[in-house]
């Protein structure tokens, strides 16, 4: 392909060639530059990738935080839900068990 092209562009086929396998050489302040480059943007990888793992850490103690507060509601409403239960057992059982209301309590005091 190289001769059909050289011979079309009406160069010696030799000098299309070397231009073709030319090779690119970095000099000190390249190879530095690119350096500096890969390890910024690693760098920069890196800090996104902790800041995220942080956010998420954060947002999961939260949670967590407020699954013990739900706990803990869910066992207060269950033992006020166990206690209104047998008050309406006791006065459903006062009927079967033929006892009738108070009148006129007294309270005695012992010093």
């Amino acid at each position: 392909m190289g001769t059909l092209l050289a011979a079309a562009l009406g160069k010696p086929d030799r000098l299309f060639e070397t231009n073709l396998t030319r090779k690119m050489t970095l000099g000190p302040t390249s190879v530095s530059f690119v350096t500096v480059a890969l390890v910024t943007v690693l760098s920069l990888l890196y800090l996104t990738q902790a800041n995220q793992a942080s956010t998420k850490s954060y947002q999961i103690g939260e949670l967590q935080a407020r699954k013990e507060i739900l706990l803990k509601e869910q066992q207060q409403l269950q033992v006020e839900a166990s206690r209104l239960q047998s008050i309406q057992a006791i006065q459903a059982g006062v009927g079967t068990l033929n006892m009738v209301p108070t009148r006129n309590t007294q309270s005695i005091s012992v010093n």
